[in-house]
């Protein structure tokens, strides 16, 4: 994401009048600058078109550089895509599903499962 991108006459624009998915990326780059030691994400794509998620994609990659980075998604492809390793959170019960290659079919079946056995355990 270039900063440059937002141009003059947006320099003293407030955050409160960019759309939400700018909203999300102006913060994200503004973590960036910041360098924290860890950072958390709370679903940070859900509110931006596939360009902009694309380049959030990137940012957050970029990030694990420097940072520890924590993010909630609900899309599976996006935690296996960044995530070094995933914990499940399912009905207040955390679920790490340790030894599974997280790239892998084997991964996603065990997600399934474990939230199908869940749901059917709770009929």
């Amino acid at each position: 994401f270039d900063m440059a991108e937002l141009g003059k006459a947006d320099a003293n624009k407030l955050l409160r009048d960019y759309s939400e998915g700018m909203r999300n990326k102006l913060q994200i780059v503004v973590s960036l600058m910041l360098k924290p030691p860890v950072l958390l994400l709370d679903e940070p794509l859900t509110t931006v078109d596939v360009v902009a998620a694309h380049e959030m994609q990137q940012m957050i990659v970029a990030m694990k550089a420097d940072s520890v980075v924590v993010f909630s998604t609900h899309i599976m492809q996006l935690a296996q895509a960044i995530c070094d390793a995933v914990v499940l959170l399912h009905q207040q019960q955390l679920t790490e599903l340790a030894g599974l290659d997280i790239h892998s079919q084997a991964f996603e079946d065990a997600v399934i499962a474990r939230l199908s056995d869940e749901v059917q355990a709770d009929a």
